[in-house]
């Protein structure tokens, strides 16, 4: 869950970088930290959603 978390962090880039790397020495890994990072940026784009709906609501 930490590693998840740490990569998640990382840029973009490098992350493309790191799944080629994966996808290269274990298929079954990098569909593993793919499906966890997806995972991580939903809940984020969710919660980023909730903000603004939220935030326009006090505006009127």
């Amino acid at each position: 869950m930490n590693f998840s978390i740490s990569l998640a962090k990382t840029e973009y880039t490098s992350y493309k970088d790191s799944e080629l790397n994966y996808n290269i020495q274990n298929k079954n890994l990098s569909l593993l930290l793919f499906g966890t990072l997806y995972i991580h940026n939903y809940q984020l784009f969710k919660k980023l959603i909730f903000v603004k709906i939220s935030h326009f609501d006090n505006m009127t």
